[in-house]
């Protein structure tokens, strides 16, 4: 019988082996990992801005500025105004990026389709679930790991 350690060793073997299907799909495709997120997040969002995206993406600032400043220079993205926010600017796929995006997305799309599909036929929304439910009691976890273990440094240092 599995052991917890085992079965979160083989979780994070999955998930990193997700994450390597996107990656050799987007160099074949000839962009970075970063770049693929970025339009494929934008084709799914009506316009996000780049703090959303480095939050929801884990982009880093850096990173994300030069794929922002390549894809602007290029005409794949434009910037417009959020409302009452003078620090922050919403991006948005031009049409020229929407185009651009179709031409590698709708083949992921279809194999994510299928993919999913397929697993929700065997587990049902449970599956969706239970990632997400994983997700937040891990986070919950580490926060409060963390906290006690700057508590503990605390009370060490005193």
């Amino acid at each position: 019988m599995e052991t917890i350690k085992e079965k979160i060793r083989r979780y994070m073997i999955i998930t990193e082996r997700i994450d390597e299907i996107y990656s050799h799909f987007s160099k074949v495709m000839g962009m970075s990992e970063s770049e693929l997120c970025v339009l494929y997040l934008l084709d799914g969002e009506p316009s996000l801005s780049q703090r959303q995206i480095c939050e929801q993406w884990l982009i880093p600032k850096t990173t994300l500025n030069t794929i922002i400043k390549k894809y602007e220079k290029i005409g794949y993205i434009q910037f417009e105004k959020i409302p009452n926010n003078r620090k922050e600017m919403r991006l948005r796929l031009t049409v020229k990026g929407k185009e651009y995006a179709a031409t590698f997305l709708e083949s992921i799309y279809r194999a994510e389709d299928k993919a999913m599909r397929e697993t929700l036929k065997k587990y049902g929304d449970s599956f969706i679930e239970a990632n997400e439910c994983f997700a937040e009691e891990l986070k919950s976890a580490f926060e409060k790991g963390l906290k006690s273990q700057s508590n503990g440094e605390e009370k060490k240092e005193n």
